[in-house]
Parts: structure tokens; C-alpha cells; sequence
């Protein structure tokens, strides 16, 4: 099993405004926690929750109290976490909201799923939920090239267009549904 533990990801950031040096992001992973923090305004669980890319049983992911588990099939190596960032970021965000709100979060609004929302304009929607804004614009050096992953902007209200760029071309596109602006979004 592969296992990324982050006990302190919470104090790699917390000194960002106060000028103090701040951890580069030098992976994928750290990077999409970084913007999963970033959407949600803080690390779950008090900063203190793992990380592991693992065999996940019939998902993409799983939450369970401060453990986040992403699917090696999917996320195993940093290249494909690099070719599928779109992916790879919302899925973490995704699980991080897990972490954050709890496994019963929603049961008011969704007593058959009280871990999901259901809103299919959220990041915490359980079936294709909506890309957080947050995981744009996201550039990675790999031996294969640069990757560039930007957002075009905003198209007939709910989609967003992004671009994959190696070196200076284009080589992927797609569009964002329900891509998420504003924190009122997030649920």
C-alpha cells in the first residue's frame, strides 16, 4: 500500500499571511490538498487526517473519520494523478468534505444518503459531483512535458472549458459541469 500521511498539513499553510515561508507544492497530492483546504477553508480534523492512494473497494474514494482513501487503479502513480488532474482534485475535495462535515452531514436534506448531498451542483453530490474552482489554473513539469490545466471561463451559467496543455499545445479539452464559484456552492 501506498501511504501518504499529512499530520501537519495544516502548518505547512498556517504561516502563508504572516509572511513566513511557506511549502512549496511539489506533487500532485500536496497540491490538490492544498486546493481542497484551500475550497474548504481549512484542513479536516484539526490538520490532523492521512492520505492513502490504496486498493478502494468499487469507488473512486472513501472517507472514514479522518482517513482519506483514493483509488490506486485511478491515482497510483504522480503521472496519472497529473494526466486526470480534473479528477484527481475533485475527488480529494471530495473526500476532504468527508473528513470536514461529517458521514451524516446531509441527512435533512438527503435521509437516503446522508453522506452526499443532493444537489447535483456539489462537489459532495455522489454521482459525477461538480468540479471545485479551486483546482484551477494547475501547471506540472513531468519528463513527458508541461502540463497546464486552465479555466476559460464561464459558459451558459454552469460550464466551465478547460484546456490540457503539453509544452505550448493543446492537447486536451473538456468542460466542467456545475464547476463550483463560490462557497455558498460548496453543499
Amino acid at each position: 500500500m501506498f501511504l501518504v500521511t499529512l499530520l501537519a498539513s495544516a502548518a505547512l499553510f498556517a504561516n502563508a499571511s504572516s509572511g513566513a515561508a511557506v511549502a512549496p507544492s511539489s506533487t500532485p497530492l500536496t497540491l490538490a490538498i492544498q486546493r481542497a483546504e484551500q475550497f474548504w477553508g481549512g484542513p479536516p480534523c484539526g490538520g490532523e487526517f492521512s492520505v492513502m492512494i490504496d486498493d478502494v473497494p468499487a469507488s473512486i474514494g472513501y472517507t472514514v473519520g479522518c482517513s482519506i482513501h483514493l483509488q490506486r487503479t485511478d491515482f497510483g502513480t504522480i503521472e496519472d494523478q497529473v494526466a486526470y488532474w480534473p479528477q484527481f482534485c475533485r475527488a480529494l475535495t471530495h473526500e476532504m468534505g468527508h473528513a470536514r462535515l461529517g458521514p451524516d452531514f446531509f441527512a435533512a436534506w438527503n435521509p437516503s444518503d446522508p453522506g452526499h448531498s443532493p444537489s447535483s451542483g456539489s462537489v459532495m453530490y455522489f454521482t459525477d459531483p461538480a468540479y471545485p474552482s479551486t483546482c484551477f489554473p494547475a501547471r506540472f513539469t513531468t519528463s513527458t512535458g508541461i502540463y497546464h490545466y486552465v479555466l476559460h471561463g464561464l459558459l451558459h451559467g454552469h460550464l466551465i472549458q478547460w484546456t490540457q496543455r503539453i509544452g505550448g499545445r493543446p492537447v486536451g479539452r473538456g468542460l466542467i459541469r456545475h464547476a463550483i464559484q463560490h462557497p455558498w456552492y460548496r453543499y
